[in-house]
């Protein structure tokens, strides 16, 4: 049995693939590359196909349940299908909701959003003003990276706010403390992230 090594990550000499930390380094490319090559050889052929036809035609149904949450009179929902890979964010009513067919009103495509902004834009989440819910923060990666901006939208006009809320790029989260208030977690300049971030 190994014993836990409880040094700090700082004083642990460095491995042999601290270089696959470059996510976007040709030689971490070009390894990551041939380790799927690798896994496909093992695992792929007519039953990975098959699996991967099977779980598209599920999570791209029509019919799924749309998860929802809930902020005063809209029941809010980031959807994805075949039509729309990169997601709608979009709102409803209760009454809607429990149609058959519910109409949804479409806040953002992000689709439309990374084609304007020349951004791989990923969807992480929308924090809503807790009182009027006119404003959201919304958490958008590049890529899917762990690093997010935060960019103030405006329920209203469906909108960006000109010279609103804009994190730049990084590690970290928002959390509304009030209407006129946020509270803000990131790396705020130099010797202020630890070396993963």
């Amino acid at each position: 049995m190994t014993a836990f090594d409880f040094r700090p990550i700082l004083n642990i000499p460095d491995d042999d693939h601290l270089w696959l930390e470059d996510i976007e380094g040709e030689r971490a490319l070009d390894w990551t590359a041939s380790q799927s090559a690798r896994t496909l050889e093992h695992f792929g052929g007519m039953q990975f196909g098959r699996d991967r036809a099977d779980l598209t035609a599920i999570f791209d149904r029509p019919d799924k349940t749309p998860q929802i949450k809930r902020h005063g009179q809209y029941l809010y929902n980031f959807w994805q299908d075949g039509r729309n890979p990169r997601g709608l964010w979009r709102r409803t009513t209760l009454a809607s909701y429990m149609k058959v067919d519910p109409q949804w009103e479409l806040l953002l495509d992000l689709a439309a959003l990374a084609a304007s902004d020349g951004k791989d834009w990923v969807w992480g989440s929308a924090s809503l003003e807790p009182e009027s819910r006119q404003r959201a923060v919304l958490r958008l990666s590049c890529g899917g990276s762990d690093a997010v901006v935060h960019r103030e939208f405006d329920l209203a006009s469906l909108s960006f706010v000109a010279d609103g809320f804009n994190l730049p790029e990084a590690k970290g989260d928002i959390d509304w403390l009030d209407p006129d208030t946020l509270l803000l977690s990131s790396a705020l300049g130099g010797g202020m992230a630890a070396r993963s971030s």
